[in-house]
């Protein structure tokens, strides 16, 4: 029997109530919340598309890729630690929005609807922002655009979204997106899937772009109810298996569930890429809560 896969709620109800509680956390956390995205990591971040206005901001280690122009030799001397300038360009910032849109973001019902929360939440905020925003929905190695104005009206924007590939899913890409240079990319995904996950972060912070993933998660996948002979259906390939839990099977399972978030830290420690867990369930402003900006020390020039 063919199994239904978990998809994007498409109800009008589900999408208000979604857009309701997004903006009543924009309401508290827009402000603080998307300066953050703007002034962490890489690249121009508050970049205009005419003008030549800017001034030094901050320095971050310098990666293969980076500009050479504008390495930090004058701290290199000092430290003989290879660091890239960052600058402050007045103007309208640019932030393009990536979406995973696989089966594994729609399920269960509560994870689904935090997965909306947060998109609304970064367009309410982006708006609030007057950021230029563009949103892209990826299934794989499939992208397709979704334009801000399809956003606001309502749930009809699910019936765009790429459909899942057949079993055997792809990594997550961003090859099919044309990320802008110097605009601040923010990635909403599970990212449950196996990929490096240098081989997703690097792209993204090419080109000057600043990096902010936001993973929500549900308590389920990180201690499944797993219990003797279990009938486990593969979300994302549709895959079916019979495995037999154990109390040592299970924390086999455990150990390489954070060592798999242990990675994406570390690779987005390197890239100084934001990576925010965003628990399932409860209000969206206190999950966010977190994710606040702190005072940073400031960089030496």
């Amino acid at each position: 029997m063919t199994r239904v896969l978990p998809s994007a709620p498409s109800s009008a109800d589900t999408h208000d109530r979604c857009r309701a509680a997004a903006r009543a956390a924009a309401a508290v956390l827009s402000d603080p919340w998307i300066a953050r995205q703007l002034d962490r990591g890489t690249g121009g971040l508050l970049r205009s598309d005419s003008g030549d206005s800017t001034e030094f901001h901050d320095q971050r280690p310098y990666v293969p890729g980076d500009d050479p122009r504008r390495i930090n030799w004058a701290a290199y001397a000092r430290s003989g630690q290879l660091t890239l300038k960052l600058f402050r360009q007045e103007g309208r910032p640019l932030i393009d929005c990536l979406i995973d849109t696989s089966p594994s973001m729609w399920h269960p019902a509560d994870k689904a609807e935090r997965c909306l929360e947060l998109l609304y939440f970064i367009i309410e905020s982006a708006t609030a922002q007057g950021a230029g925003l563009h949103v892209w929905a990826l299934c794989g190695s499939q992208a397709v655009p979704l334009p801000v104005p399809l956003l606001n009206t309502g749930a009809r924007w699910v019936e765009q979204l790429p459909t899942s590939p057949a079993a055997g899913l792809d990594p997550l890409s961003t090859r099919g997106v044309p990320l802008r240079s110097g605009s601040r990319r923010i990635l909403l995904s599970d990212l449950l899937f196996p990929i490096e996950p240098e081989d997703l972060i690097r792209p993204l912070a090419a080109r000057d772009g600043g990096v902010s993933i936001l993973a929500p998660w549900h308590p389920t996948e990180e201690n499944p109810a797993w219990r003797g002979v279990c009938h486990l259906d593969d979300s994302e390939s549709q895959a079916a298996l019979e495995a037999e839990f154990d109390p040592r099977a299970t924390a086999t399972y455990r150990t390489a569930y954070h060592r798999h978030f242990e990675n994406w830290n570390a690779a987005a420690t390197r890239h100084a890429a934001d990576l925010s867990r965003i628990p399932c369930g409860g209000n969206l402003a206190s999950a966010l809560a977190p994710t606040r900006p702190q005072p940073s020390p400031g960089a030496s020039r």
